[in-house]
C-alpha cells in the first residue's frame, strides 16, 4: 500500500512538473516573439533554446514554422533545417498549404546551407538599418527637445517681465499669467531644463524685445500661405464644423475673443496714452503641427506691444491648415483696437 501510494505521489509530482515546463515554455516563446519584433536577435535565439529545453522538443507547428523561418533568415541553416524536420514531423498533411509553404522554404534552407558564400543575413542588415534610424530619430528627439527647452527658457523670462508690469497682483489677469507661467515653469522641468544664473542675468541686464523673442521661436523652411488664399484654413477649437469661409469667419473670432477677455484693458491707462481709440496690429503664423510661432504686434508703446505678444503666445494649439492635401504653415494678422479713458 505505501509503494502505491509513493508511485502516486511520483506520477502526480511529474504531472505538476510538466505542466509547470509547459507554461514556462509558453512564456518564453511569447518572449521571443516579443524580441523578434524589436530585432532583439540575442535574445530571440536564448528564448527559443528555452522554449526547445522546457518542452524537450520542438513540439508545435507555430514555433516550427517560426523557429525556421527566424534562423533561414539570421543565417544559421542548420538550425534553421532542425525547425523544418520538427514541422515535417508535426504536421503529415502534404495536400495544406502550409505543407507546400514550408517544403519550399526548406529548400531554400538546403540551397543556402550548400551555399553559404551566397547567402545574405537578411535580419542582421535589417538591424543594422533599424540601429542607423533609431540612432537618428534620437539626434532629431534630442535637437527638438533641445530647442523646446531653449523656447520655454525664453517665454517664461518674457513673461516675468510682462509680469513685473501688472501692479495689482490680485487681479485676475495677474493670477492668469501667473497660473500660464507655472505651467511653462512644469514642462521646462519635465524636459530637465533649469533657469540657471545666466539666464536670470540676460533677463535682468538687457531689455527683452518679446518680438525678438518669438521671431525666433520654431522656424520652418516652408514658406507660409495667407490667410486669406488658404484652401483649409487652421481651425481655431471650437470651429470644427462649416464650410472653409465660415471656418475662417470663425478662427477670426475665436481669435479676437480671445483678445479681448486676456487684454489688460487698464495698461493703456496706466501708461498715460492719449485718451482716445488706439490701434495694435498683431501679426503671426500658424505652422504645419497647429502652434502659433513668429509672433510679433505694432503698437503705440512697447509694454501694449508686449501684452500683445504675451496674450499671442497663450492662444490655443489649432488643426494645421492644409493646401492641396498637405499641411502647411499659414500667415495670419488682424487690428485690435482698445478705448483709453
Amino acid at each position: 500500500m505505501r509503494l502505491l501510494l509513493t508511485l502516486l505521489l511520483l506520477i502526480f509530482s511529474f504531472s505538476i512538473q510538466a505542466q509547470d515546463n509547459k507554461d514556462l515554455a509558453r512564456v518564453y516563446f511569447n518572449k521571443a516573439l516579443k524580441s523578434f519584433e524589436t530585432l532583439d536577435l540575442e535574445k530571440t535565439t536564448k528564448y527559443l533554446q528555452k522554449n526547445k529545453e522546457l518542452n524537450n522538443g520542438i513540439t508545435q507547428e507555430k514555433i516550427a514554422i517560426f523557429g525556421s523561418k527566424f534562423f533561414y533568415d539570421l543565417g544559421d541553416y542548420i538550425k534553421a533545417e532542425e525547425y523544418f524536420k520538427a514541422f515535417f514531423k508535426l504536421n503529415k498533411n502534404k495536400s495544406s498549404q502550409s505543407y507546400k509553404d514550408m517544403l519550399v522554404a526548406y529548400t531554400n534552407n538546403l540551397d543556402a546551407k550548400d551555399s553559404p558564400n551566397k547567402s545574405v543575413n537578411k535580419l542582421k542588415v535589417l538591424k543594422q538599418k533599424k540601429e542607423k534610424q533609431d540612432a537618428l530619430d534620437n539626434a532629431k528627439n534630442l535637437s527638438l527637445k533641445k530647442q523646446e527647452i531653449a523656447r520655454l527658457k525664453k517665454a517664461i523670462l518674457s513673461l516675468e517681465k510682462s509680469l513685473s508690469y501688472v501692479s495689482n497682483k490680485n487681479s485676475d489677469q495677474y493670477k492668469k499669467m501667473k497660473s500660464s507661467l507655472d505651467k511653462m515653469k512644469e514642462n521646462l522641468n519635465s524636459l530637465g531644463g533649469t533657469l540657471n544664473t545666466s539666464d536670470t542675468n540676460v533677463s535682468k541686464n538687457k531689455t527683452v524685445d518679446a518680438s525678438n523673442i518669438f521671431t525666433e521661436l520654431t522656424k520652418k523652411s516652408s514658406k507660409p500661405v495667407s490667410f486669406t488664399i488658404i484652401e483649409t484654413p487652421p481651425i481655431f477649437p471650437g470651429c470644427e464644423k462649416g464650410s472653409s469661409k465660415e471656418i475662417k469667419n470663425c478662427f477670426s473670432l475665436g481669435v479676437k475673443r480671445h483678445f479681448l477677455k486676456n487684454f489688460d484693458a487698464n495698461l493703456p491707462s496706466k501708461l498715460g496714452l492719449t485718451v482716445g481709440l488706439i490701434k495694435i496690429i498683431i501679426l503671426f503664423k500658424v505652422d504645419e503641427k497647429g502652434n502659433v510661432i513668429n509672433i510679433d504686434a505694432r503698437a503705440p508703446h512697447p509694454k501694449i506691444k508686449e501684452e500683445a505678444i504675451r496674450i499671442a503666445t497663450s492662444l490655443p494649439k489649432m488643426t494645421p491648415a492644409t493646401q492641396r492635401g498637405k499641411t502647411v504653415k499659414v500667415a495670419y494678422s488682424f487690428p485690435f483696437s482698445i478705448m483709453v479713458e
